[in-house]
């Protein structure tokens, strides 16, 4: 989920009237739906099916989508993270925190 309309590719209104429920039981307006990705060096992962939801404070990942729409795996240490595609993604990357 993002929290700007400029941090998606060609952003879809978003018109149903369903919203994000949050912590404390109140429902986010949705505006638009949109993708994007997220550049690693050489390579970039896509994020598809962006919910932009001006209300947020911050940007969210789910990390389970992103590994499911890139074919790859994230493991997340106290020291940064790895990531590794599978298939014709048999690229890696390492980085810190």
């Amino acid at each position: 989920m993002a929290s700007h309309i400029d941090l998606v590719q060609q952003p879809i209104s978003f018109t149903v009237t369903s919203g994000v429920y949050v912590g404390n039981g109140d429902s986010l307006y949705i505006s638009h739906i949109g993708n994007s990705s997220i550049n690693m060096g050489t390579k970039s992962l896509s994020l598809n099916g962006i919910l932009v939801v001006p209300q947020l404070k911050e940007n969210l990942v789910s990390i389970a989508k992103l590994t499911k729409d890139n074919n790859c795996v994230f493991a997340c240490f106290p020291w940064g993270l790895r990531y590794k595609g599978f298939g014709n993604r048999g690229d890696t990357f390492e980085g810190a925190s």
